[in-house]
């Protein structure tokens, strides 16, 4: 992946009911609770997971313009037991939710200043986000 967007940022994540038919791509058997990678930078978001035959594909590609929002939340995996996690809302309504498992600096950043880490990591994204489009995230109406 650091090849095709050496200069985007990456996240490990694990995806949720919200990435089934996406995660059909892969070719597993299985198409929950994946360890994908969330891959962010100027072009947008996109979700990178392992497919049966070793290689890594894109399997969720969204424009910066698609995104309305992106907040720390807590969310459902596949179990159904809330996890931390990111709540990526889009134009058309619908969501993608994703879990994030702790990240090391992520976790000591928000330590001293009471806020979630998967918060800190959300705003870590809506920064990328914001540099690319300086007026941030939009709201619907």
């Amino acid at each position: 992946m650091a090849a095709v967007r050496p200069e985007w940022e990456y996240l490990d994540v694990v995806s949720t009911p919200d990435q089934t038919t996406e995660m059909r791509v892969t070719g597993q058997r299985r198409v929950g609770g994946i360890v994908a990678t969330l891959v962010y930078g100027a072009g947008g978001l996109e979700l990178w997971a392992r497919h049966r035959n070793g290689t890594v594909v894109p399997v969720l590609a969204l424009a910066w313009a698609q995104v309305v929002d992106i907040v720390g939340t807590d969310v459902s995996d596949w179990r159904g037991y809330q996890r931390r996690g990111l709540r990526i809302t889009l134009t058309d309504g619908r969501r993608e939710d994703l879990v994030v498992p702790p990240v090391l600096a992520e976790v000591r950043a928000a330590r001293g200043s009471g806020t979630p880490w998967n918060v800190v990591v959300a705003s870590r994204i809506l920064a990328a986000h914001t540099a690319v489009t300086p007026q941030g995230p939009t709201t619907l109406p």
